[in-house]
């Protein structure tokens, strides 16, 4: 974070946890039960390693006690087909990229990964209230410049924020896909950056090598990564765009003024 200064987190999104409805679970609960009944048989699927849904699972893992075999793919389409197909058995997934699967009945949803009910879906529990209390997994979406950048700048960047209107009244494309309009102050980012990294370190430290429970090694997606993000913009100017993962949770628009 030596390179960055946070300006606003811009908003929040939600995974959904997906089953296939060949899976006989219908709660968290009864699919905790189901894998500690059948320990390292049940396979989720995620759009990669490292990804936030692959890391949400991984918490999920580490909170419930479970094992699970991973299957990683290169990106989500893929990995909702083949759940879909019934070719995995679960995983973690975007409300926008699952939701025609959903009201269609070829996907179950069980829970969302955000601390409260999404208004979108309303019906269904957060994974908190299922039975591990204080699991949270969100992807966010952040403003970052460049070293620290002048007050006034980061109070006109946060004035100009779409997201500024409260959650009420927010496009409808945002409440589609779930996302949470927040637009905080650059000392609140901050915060939210270093307890992600924080949160995100340990359970990437608890992650087993290659073998049962994964059918790839897990990497570390921290090493580098501010690094590569520094050089992409002084590369491109005063001026870029680039996406980066902030704790392997958030795609940043980083905007350097």
């Amino acid at each position: 974070m030596k390179d960055f200064a946070p300006v606003t987190l811009v908003a929040a999104n939600p995974n959904l946890m997906l089953v296939h409805p060949s899976l006989p679970v219908r709660n968290v609960q009864e699919l905790i039960g189901l894998a500690k009944r059948r320990p390292g048989e049940l396979t989720f699927g995620s759009s990669g390693t490292g990804t936030s849904p692959y890391l949400s699972m991984e918490l999920f893992k580490q909170m419930a006690g479970i094992d699970m075999v991973h299957v990683p793919y290169k990106g989500s389409a893929p990995a909702v087909q083949d759940l879909v197909g019934g070719h995995v058995q679960l995983m973690f997934g975007a409300t926008a990229t699952v939701m025609s699967y959903v009201k269609a009945n070829r996907l179950r949803t069980i829970a969302v990964t955000s601390p409260e009910r999404i208004a979108a879906m309303p019906e269904i529990p957060t994974v908190a209230e299922s039975g591990l209390p204080g699991f949270e997994a969100r992807t966010w979406y952040g403003v970052l410049a460049r070293h620290a950048p002048p007050p006034t700048s980061c109070r006109s960047c946060r004035s100009r924020s779409p997201p500024r209107c409260d959650n009420q009244t927010r496009p409808t494309t945002w409440r589609v896909r779930g996302l949470d309009a927040i637009a905080n102050r650059p000392e609140e980012f901050a915060e939210v950056i270093r307890a992600d990294m924080q949160k995100w370190g340990k359970v990437i430290a608890a992650i087993r090598p290659l073998g049962r429970g994964s059918v790839g090694r897990a990497s570390d997606p921290f090493p580098g990564t501010f690094a590569r993000l520094a050089a992409a913009i002084e590369k491109g100017g005063d001026r870029a765009r680039v996406s980066s993962v902030a704790c392997s949770r958030a795609v940043s628009a980083i905007s350097a003024a």
